[in-house]
């Protein structure tokens, strides 16, 4: 099995801090790392078991989903976990952090891109809010669903949310691509999208307090790596559902005029 990739990501800090922001900040690197890691983990064993529990959760739950980051985080073997090396507390002072290193950087660059296309993602956001508010159905899916027409343009319209707000966040096709099918299904897919944004959004909360200032990653050399394959060429998962989408033609919906 691949090595996960260790490194360091430094943050700046300001000097006027409380206790209460020190324990935002270590909350909100905790849960995003948590979710990040399941995109990048390099170790297929740690890979597949995290695939595994995000499907199950992103298909029966909904994206109000607290505290899962923190669950997921709780999954990944202690050596790959969150780890100080340094903080040095001045105005301006320093936080080294080592962990898997793609995770690090997917989580300061989600998270900076909140405050560069803060605007254009709660446009998005009241979108996605809609889209589920006329799809109650698809908040907290039964373990039964049927795949109908209907299912195939809900379907549609998730992978077309999915994609606006996975460019906003620096994610390539490629790698939405894979999120989708590490996940299950465009609609599982954007729940945990959101869910994921929500957690990096409480980082740029600190930046846009003057608490820190994260680093600015460019969007090259940080791809999602694909679910893992079992034996038989099909992909590992013990629990949630899959649902494999492709694109399809622009027909007009059941009633439509």
């Amino acid at each position: 099995m691949a090595a996960n990739p260790v490194g360091t990501i430094e943050i700046n800090v300001d000097g006027a801090w409380d206790i209460q922001d020190l324990f935002h900040l270590s909350e909100s690197l905790t849960e995003s790392y948590g979710y990040f890691l399941p995109l990048v983990a390099q170790d297929e064993d740690t890979r597949a078991q995290l695939h595994s529990i995000v499907q199950a959760q992103f298909w029966r739950g909904d994206i109000e989903t607290r505290r899962f980051g923190l669950f997921l985080y709780r999954q990944i073997p202690k050596d790959d976990g969150l780890r100080i090396k340094s903080f040095h507390y001045s105005s301006p002072g320093t936080l080294i952090l080592v962990g898997i290193l793609p995770a690090l950087l997917l989580a300061a660059r989600v998270a900076s891109k909140w405050l560069d296309v803060s605007e254009k993602l709660f446009d998005l956001y009241a979108k996605i809010e809609k889209y589920f508010l006329k799809r109650k159905n698809l908040v907290k899916p039964g373990r039964k669903t049927e795949v109908d027409d209907q299912m195939g343009f809900d379907l549609d319209e998730a992978r077309v949310l999915l994609f606006q707000l996975s460019e906003c966040l620096g994610f390539d096709e490629e790698s939405t691509e894979r999120i989708c099918a590490i996940v299950g299904n465009p609609v599982s897919a954007l729940k945990f999208m959101v869910a994921m944004c929500n957690e990096a959004r409480k980082l740029s909360a600190l930046e846009r307090e003057g608490l820190l200032k994260l680093p600015r990653i460019g969007n090259d050399n940080i791809k999602v790596l694909p679910p893992v394959k079992a034996l038989d060429g099909r992909q590992n998962t013990r629990s949630g559902v899959v649902v494999q989408t492709r694109k399809r033609r622009k027909v007009k919906k059941p009633g439509a005029a």
